[in-house]
C-alpha cells in the first residue's frame, strides 16, 4: 500500500504515537530512604506511678516488696546506729519512711543499697540519697535477713536545699526498675523552730533561727540550754580587765546527742557577739566549768550533760545586743537577743 492511500486519521495516529515515545522521560530512580539516626541514653527508666501506702513488688532477680509509708521534712539530726547525721544550715532533710517485706520463698538480706532513692525538684534537678538506711524499732542500721513473708520498718534521708520543695521521688532496684511518686501535697511541712513563718506551707527552713533563753535546741550533736546571762566583774585566771572592762557570761547546760563520746573544750561549740553597734566583739575563748573560775575540758558520754559557762570580755561602755550559737563547718545558726541582760 503506498503513502498516498493511507487514511489520513491513521496517520495522525502514528505520528502522535511516534512522537509520544520520543518524548518519554527516563524513569526515575526511587528516592534514598534517610538514615535512621541512633541517640543513645534518652530513654526514661521504665516504671511505674506509685502512691503512698500502696504495696510494689520491685526488682525481678530478687524482688523485693516496698511500701512508701510517709514523707516529711526536717531539720532534726538523724541517727543511724553508731552515728548522727545534721542538717547543714542551707538545707534540710527529705525523710522517708517505709516497710520491706520479703515475698519470696528464701530469705532475703536488706540494707542500705536494696533500693536507690532519688528526689527531683521543680527544677528537675536531681538530689540523691546518701545511702544510709535506719531500723525504725532501733535506730541502728538496717542490715539483716528477712525470711519469708517477714516485714521491716525502716527509715532514710535525701539532702534537700533549705528553700526548695521536692515535688518528685523515684525509688529504684538493683535492676534499674523504677517506682516514681508525685509528692505534691504529701509531704509533711517542718516543724520545730527552724520553720521559716514567712513560708505558710512549712518547707521553707531558716539558717538563721531565732531563739529563746532557757529552750533547748539542736545545735550540731549538742542539745543546748542557755540558762541564764549576766555581766561580772569578776576576774578570771590568766585574765585583765583594765578600764573597766567586764565580762559577759552565759551560763549554759550541753547533752551529747550523739552515740560518739565527745570531748567538749572551748572550741567545741561556737558563740559570737555583736554590740549595742552592730560590732562585732569576737568568740567565746574559753569555757569555764559552771560554779568555779576554771577552765574546762571534758570528755561527755552519749546522754551525758555538762553545765558550763561561756564568757566573753567587753569594754565599759559595750552592750552584748546578739548572741550567736552553733556548732560544726556549715552549722545552722541560733541568734539569741540579749539586750535585755543587765
Amino acid at each position: 500500500m503506498s503513502r498516498r492511500n493511507v487514511p489520513f486519521a491513521m496517520l495522525l495516529i502514528a505520528i502522535s504515537v511516534g512522537t509520544c515515545a520520543y518524548a518519554a522521560p527516563k524513569p526515575r530512580k526511587p528516592a534514598a530512604k534517610p538514615t535512621k539516626r541512633v541517640v543513645l541514653g534518652t530513654k526514661q527508666l521504665s516504671g511505674d506511678k506509685a502512691e503512698l501506702g500502696q504495696m510494689y513488688t520491685l526488682g525481678k532477680s530478687w524482688p523485693m516488696n516496698i511500701t512508701l509509708n510517709s514523707v516529711e521534712y526536717s531539720t532534726d539530726r538523724l541517727r543511724f546506729g553508731d552515728e548522727v547525721k545534721v542538717p547543714a544550715g542551707n538545707e534540710k532533710f527529705l525523710v522517708l519512711h517505709y516497710t520491706l517485706h520479703n515475698p519470696q520463698r528464701e530469705e532475703r538480706r536488706v540494707r542500705y543499697d536494696t533500693f536507690a532513692f532519688t528526689a527531683v525538684d521543680s527544677t528537675d534537678t536531681n538530689m540523691e540519697g546518701r545511702g544510709m538506711v535506719g531500723a525504725e524499732s532501733t535506730q541502728q542500721n538496717l542490715d539483716m535477713q528477712l525470711k519469708p513473708g517477714q516485714k521491716v520498718n525502716a527509715y532514710t534521708y535525701i539532702p534537700v536545699p533549705a528553700k526548695a520543695t521536692a515535688p518528685k521521688l523515684i525509688i529504684k532496684s538493683g535492676d534499674n526498675l523504677v517506682l516514681r511518686y508525685d509528692l505534691r501535697g504529701k509531704v509533711k511541712p517542718l516543724k520545730g523552730p527552724a520553720v521559716d513563718p514567712a513560708d505558710k506551707d512549712g518547707t521553707t527552713a531558716l539558717s538563721e533561727v531565732p531563739a529563746q533563753m532557757g529552750k533547748t535546741y539542736q545545735v550540731g550533736v549538742y542539745d543546748v540550754t542557755l540558762d541564764s546571762a549576766a555581766y561580772s566583774s569578776t576576774v578570771l585566771p590568766n585574765q585583765d580587765l583594765d578600764n573597766g572592762a567586764r565580762n559577759f557570761v552565759v551560763n549554759a547546760t550541753v547533752k551529747n546527742a550523739d552515740p560518739q563520746e565527745h570531748h567538749l573544750r572551748y572550741d567545741g561549740i561556737t558563740l559570737k557577739y555583736t554590740d549595742q553597734d552592730g560590732a562585732d566583739i569576737g568568740n567565746s575563748q574559753r569555757l569555764l566549768a559552771a560554779s568555779r573560775d576554771v577552765d574546762l575540758e571534758a570528755n561527755i558520754a552519749f546522754g551525758k550533760e555538762l553545765k558550763v559557762r561561756f564568757p566573753v570580755k567587753v569594754a565599759k561602755d559595750q552592750v552584748v545586743a546578739k548572741m550567736v550559737i552553733s556548732e560544726g563547718y556549715t552549722p545552722r545558726l541560733f541568734v539569741f537577743d540579749m539586750s535585755a541582760v543587765k
